[in-house]
């Protein structure tokens, strides 16, 4: 018995093979069931065993007709040629990397500044924007002026600095750590 049923997983070795033996296990017990029964019971285990084999004859032949290679357990081996995908990756890293630099030195740049303005802010106590610019060396025409009033609102922002109330608006000061 142990080696028939080796026997016949061994036949099993490809999708057609399997699907014939669903069908015999199924028509079996199909046909048990005939056997046994009487009446309604047996038309309908026939009617089965015909609807699995038509079905069986329809899967087949759409395989056969659309995947051949399947019925007999074969794939398609696909062969990628990245070779030539690697000079696009090659120069989307190469331009990613560079983009990467200039935020580091653009990032190191504004900390530099960020650092140069906290350092007005601390040494003169209360100072307004035309003394920082001023004492930064920045003409009030500069594009840099918004640079320092975006900083200004980081610092503000951050709880580092706050408006002196004793004084006219624009007059900036650290905040006080209690």
């Amino acid at each position: 018995m142990e080696n028939n049923r080796a026997g016949i997983i061994q036949v099993v070795n490809t999708p057609l093979g399997f699907f014939v033996l669903v069908m015999l296990v199924l028509e079996v017990s199909l046909g048990i069931v005939a056997g046994i029964g009487a009446g309604f019971d047996r038309t309908l285990a026939i009617t089965g065993m015909l609807i699995i084999v038509i079905s069986l004859i329809v899967i087949v032949t759409y395989l056969s007709y659309k995947r051949p290679e399947a019925l007999s357990g074969k794939r398609e081996k696909i062969e990628i040629d990245l070779s030539s995908q690697i000079p696009p990756l090659r120069e989307e890293i190469d331009r990613l990397n560079k983009h990467n630099e200039e935020l580091k030195f653009e990032l190191e740049r504004i900390t530099s500044f960020k650092s140069r303005v906290w350092a007005v802010l601390v040494r003169g106590g209360s100072v307004d924007i035309d003394d920082i610019l001023r004492i930064l060396g920045i003409g009030k025409d500069s594009p840099l002026r918004s640079e320092v009033m975006g900083l200004i609102g980081i610092l503000h922002e951050e709880g580092k600095i706050e408006s002196d109330s004793r004084r006219p608006p624009g007059y900036y000061k650290p905040k006080e750590t209690k």
